[in-house]
């Protein structure tokens, strides 16, 4: 009883860690019915990851864009599994969010806002540029 306890309090100390973002490529791709699993891998290792399938939904990305290879950031943090009579303990990077990276970075970043923005009903308005804005202050 004792260990499930430990475990339970090794689970909560490592699941309230910082979250960080991490930069890799994505391999060994799996789907299963609640979550996805892979590896993020760059020259110095791997780290095993998990996510929510519902949280990778909600991103929209193409089918096909996380193949073995993709180049992603994740973000999230440490956590650990305690295993049952048929698995072994493991840990991992629970991922929070995940987004492609490379060539093109920022204008993924900026589409994805943008449709996050129109999902919630923002309207785009125009501003006036700084130029027009200190030529109407001056009054000439």
């Amino acid at each position: 009883m004792a260990g499930r306890a430990l475990r339970g309090q090794l689970r909560e100390w490592l699941r309230g860690r910082a979250r960080v973002q991490l930069f890799g490529e994505v391999w060994g791709w799996r789907v299963h019915r609640t979550r996805v699993y892979f590896e993020l891998r760059d020259a110095d290792g791997a780290v095993p990851c998990s996510m929510w399938l519902n949280d990778l939904e909600r991103i929209g990305l193409p089918a096909g864009a996380l193949s073995d290879g993709a180049r992603v950031v994740v973000a999230g943090g440490p956590d650990y599994y305690p295993g049952s009579r048929t698995s072994s303990p493991g840990f991992s990077f629970a991922v929070r969010a995940l987004r492609p990276a490379g060539e093109g970075d920022l204008l993924t970043q900026l589409d994805l806002l943008r449709k996050r923005l129109d999902a919630e009903g923002c309207s785009r308005r125009r501003r006036r540029s700084p130029a027009r804005r200190c030529h109407a202050r001056s009054g000439s």
